[in-house]
């Protein structure tokens, strides 16, 4: 069994034995951050390179779509290259 699903049912187990009367149980789908290459029949646009986004007429009009203004400026700036996966990410 992989050791951080052990840890994390673990924890699980431990934070429900305690008093406490509610839990709460949060995830990231982080999927995305570990490449910088569109998969097809995914909305991965907003994590590739600048490069891409600038000539895709299909990144641009997702980016166009996106309904929150935070995101859509997301979408259409992060410059998400294989440079900076491997500093934050592969070190």
């Amino acid at each position: 069994m992989n050791k951080s699903l052990l840890l994390s049912i673990t924890v699980v187990f431990v934070a429900a034995s305690s008093q406490a009367k509610k839990l709460n149980i949060m995830s990231y789908n982080v999927e995305n951050l570990f490449d910088t290459t569109h998969d097809i029949g995914k909305l991965d646009y907003t994590y590739l390179p600048k490069s891409i986004k600038d000539t895709s007429r299909e990144v641009q009009e997702y980016c166009q779509s996106v309904g929150v203004p935070r995101w859509k400026e997301e979408c259409y700036n992060i410059d998400w290259t294989d440079a900076k996966l491997k500093k934050n990410f592969l070190h």
